[in-house]
């Protein structure tokens, strides 16, 4: 998952009323525009794999790999500067709160999408990294 708050802009991109005549006209309600309200598609997806890897779109670092629906993996320093945005923190507060309650493995240094000489590079969807730009 390399971008929440992207995940959570298609159901909001389905709330726009297409046939608005004017910018206050596109959304019939804008408090259903706040994160929480949102996350049916981050949820199937989150649901529709057994391991999902949360990471930073321009390195690959990941900051939180869940399995089941269960954090198994938390990048404390990474996972800080991903939830520094708003969206971002509160989506995994309501699809992983349990991620919040430091009962999580703590990664023992920064672990990548692309692997390492140790690990090989994990499956992605979508670009990240250089790829990206």
């Amino acid at each position: 998952m390399l971008d929440v708050g992207g995940m959570l802009d298609i159901v909001r991109f389905g709330r726009v009323n297409v046939d608005a005549t004017a910018p206050q006209f596109l959304y019939a309600d804008r408090k259903l525009l706040a994160a929480e309200h949102n996350l049916g598609f981050l949820k199937r997806c989150i649901d529709g794999f057994r391991e999902v890897n949360f990471a930073d779109q321009a390195t690959g670092r990941i900051y939180l790999r869940i399995d089941s629906g269960t954090p198994v993996l938390i990048d404390r320093e990474a996972m800080q500067m991903a939830v520094a945005d708003p969206c971002t923190h509160a989506a995994l507060r309501a699809v992983v709160a349990s991620a919040f309650d430091g009962a999580a493995p703590a990664a023992s240094g920064p672990q990548y999408l692309e692997g390492s000489k140790a690990t090989p590079p994990l499956f992605t969807l979508g670009q990240w990294g250089t790829a990206a730009r």
